[in-house]
């Protein structure tokens, strides 16, 4: 009797220590209203005045982004040295609008759960770009990866 009572406690105790269940503690993730679980795609619309929506976008890892524009003369650009598709080849990254992107793999700043939001010394998890029509930059909005 004694050692049942024992366990009882135990397993009322476990939940209060930070043990997580069989699961390790892993949680989904909502997936965001922007993103197709089924194609594993996310869209951005890129508006004729260049605005991005939604900015910052959020994007699932592993996912691809297709940015959906008035026509194919719209682009976006990400920075050499912070690219959400790895691995970086050192070059400007180009998507054009219309087509989906590689997948999204973010970089070691892409961390484990949950990702801070960026700071003036820390990009964390966000990648910033340059919407470009007709090869003229006309905004610069970005994505944040979820893991």
């Amino acid at each position: 009797m004694r050692l049942l009572r024992i366990c009882s406690y135990w397993i009322l105790l476990l939940p209060l220590l930070g043990i997580d269940s069989c699961t390790g503690g892993d949680r989904n993730q909502a997936i965001p209203g922007n993103c197709d679980p089924t194609a594993k795609n996310c869209s951005v619309t890129i508006s004729a005045d260049c605005s991005a929506h939604p900015d910052p976008a959020d994007v699932v890892l592993g996912y691809t982004v297709t940015w959906q524009a008035p026509d194919t003369t719209y682009s976006v650009q990400f920075l050499k040295a912070k690219t959400p598709f790895q691995p970086s080849t050192g070059k400007v990254t180009s998507v054009t609008a219309g087509s989906p992107s590689t997948p999204v793999t973010g970089d070691n700043s892409c961390g484990k759960p949950p990702n801070p939001p960026p700071t003036a010394n820390n990009a964390g998890c966000y990648f910033y770009y340059d919407v470009k029509h007709n090869n003229q930059e006309c905004s610069d909005p970005g994505i944040h990866i979820l893991n």
